[in-house]
């Protein structure tokens, strides 16, 4: 539920903290830089992990989860 300026702020405020660009702007796209690449890598490998111990907090087994991206 966040609109398309608020992201785009988030993203402006991320690439001034880290100091490089993470996205190619295009007409109608977006591409990521090799900087955004790297990081995106990092935060999805963060993700699972914290997807997995949550899991486990739970008490779901493993394999029961179907994701679709």
């Amino acid at each position: 539920h966040l609109t398309q300026s608020s992201i785009s702020r988030q993203i402006a405020s991320l690439e001034r903290q880290i100091g490089k660009p993470l996205f190619v702007r295009r007409t109608r796209a977006l591409e990521l830089t090799g900087a955004g690449a790297r990081l995106q890598e990092t935060v999805r490998q963060a993700l699972a992990t914290i997807d997995q111990r949550v899991d486990e907090i739970r008490g779901v087994p493993g394999g029961r989860r179907v994701t679709l991206t």
